[in-house]
């Protein structure tokens, strides 16, 4: 019995079709958009960095889609309703992973030139939210939300509130130094105080003004100067024992 006789032409043509079948059984990447998130919000939960998506062509449905992320240790997961890159391994259906997240005409980027690095949250108020978080192994951490922002290093702690209030607060010392002025200057009243002594020093002039001005001790006060001294007033009252001696 005689096999029937294939052409170059008709070979070449079934290889052809053969390959052309197996690529629609292989999937690269497709747009798609969040459904649905799960974010790791507590040390008790499983879940691992995923979002369901609905692929845009298709309309199919892709539960707990792993999310990527360019260094371990760096959360920003996509929000339902992103415009996402769903990339499948090996162009395989069931090995899906989202490699990036896409602007569009409904979700614009914020207004940014070349050289910028521009973060700007796009979200609802949420004061309970981390906007922006670093945090580093031996617990120095940045902390900013819609209410204030807090910087932490070890026992020492700066907030700055969007109230405006500013708070410093450390376990150890606090050096202000400046090769020009400081300048201290308050709308209200100026406090200082001290546990211990309050020591002031200028090399040349310290003059301390006031519309009433008070210099009261609790045990002793001392006046002295090393060439002249000088007490003038309207009316000059001194009360108590008083004695004067020429030096």
């Amino acid at each position: 019995m005689s096999m029937p006789a294939f052409s170059g032409h008709d070979l070449y043509g079934t290889i052809q079709a053969m390959i052309r079948e197996e690529l629609t059984r292989l999937h690269f990447a497709e747009l798609g958009e969040v459904t649905d998130v799960f974010s790791h919000e507590s040390d008790s939960d499983k879940n691992n960095y995923q979002v369901t998506v609905t692929l845009r062509d298709s309309g199919l449905v892709l539960p707990r889609v792993s999310v990527a992320t360019q260094r371990i240790g760096a959360v920003a997961i996509p929000n339902v309703g992103d415009l996402v890159l769903v990339q499948f391994i090996g162009g395989d259906m069931h090995r899906p992973v989202i490699i990036g997240r896409l602007y569009n005409d409904i979700d614009r980027p914020p207004v940014a030139t070349p050289h910028e690095w521009v973060y700007e949250s796009q979200d609802s108020e949420e004061c309970d939210v981390r906007r922006f978080a670093i945090a580093l192994p031996n617990n120095n951490q940045i902390i900013v939300n819609d209410d204030e922002a807090v910087i932490e290093m070890g026992d020492a702690k700066i907030t700055v509130e969007n109230s405006g209030n500013v708070s410093i607060k450390v376990s150890g010392d606090i050096k202000l130094e400046a090769d020009g002025n400081i300048d201290l200057k308050a709308g209200g009243d100026l406090g200082l105080e001290a546990g211990a002594a309050i020591n002031m020093k200028a090399g040349t002039d310290l003059k301390a003004e006031g519309l009433t001005t008070t210099l009261k001790a609790d045990t002793s006060a001392k006046v002295e100067g090393g060439a002249d001294a000088t007490l003038k007033g309207a009316m000059v009252t001194i009360a108590g024992m008083t004695n004067f001696s020429a030096g």
